[in-house]
């Protein structure tokens, strides 16, 4: 018997181009038309699921990125112990500064924690979101020079 299911995903690489909003009216279209939806958040942001409704996705004690990042480490530790580093650039306590997005938006930063690729921050108002090397700067001058970069 055939199944009548059909996975659809919404993916790439490049920060800031519609994969949440993609995905968020496309879940919505769907559910309207009928069809039973099924949306997973991948992102350790949680950007999909605060879209959706959840109010405070800091609260969530766990999320399948925590479960990808589990079996990451699984994997670094059993399986390939010397071709994985958990050794992130910037370090426990040091200040930093954010980019977010296509926005001209920079925030300073606290870092925690690195696990799994993944940065996990506190900005000074007390949240905290987890996310990759490429959009923390060790300086404001830096992260500004990035967003006039992604302009150009």
């Amino acid at each position: 018997m055939q199944s009548k299911c059909k996975v659809i995903a919404v993916a790439n690489q490049k920060g800031g181009v519609g994969k949440t909003t993609t995905t968020e009216h496309l879940g919505i279209g769907l559910a309207k038309a009928g069809k039973k939806v099924l949306l997973i958040d991948l992102d350790p942001q949680a950007n999909l699921t605060a879209c959706l409704g959840w109010q405070n996705v800091d609260a969530l004690d766990h999320t399948v990125s925590d479960v990808i990042e589990s079996s990451i480490r699984i994997l670094c530790g059993i399986i390939f112990p010397r071709r994985c580093t958990m050794n992130g650039k910037y370090q426990p306590g040091q200040k930093v500064f954010l980019t977010g997005g296509n926005k001209n938006l920079i925030k300073e930063a606290t870092v925690l924690k690195y696990t799994g690729g993944f940065y996990t921050i506190r900005f000074e108002n007390g949240g905290g979101i987890k996310v990759r090397e490429s959009r923390i700067y060790p300086t404001k001058a830096e992260a500004e020079a990035a967003i006039m970069n992604r302009k150009g």
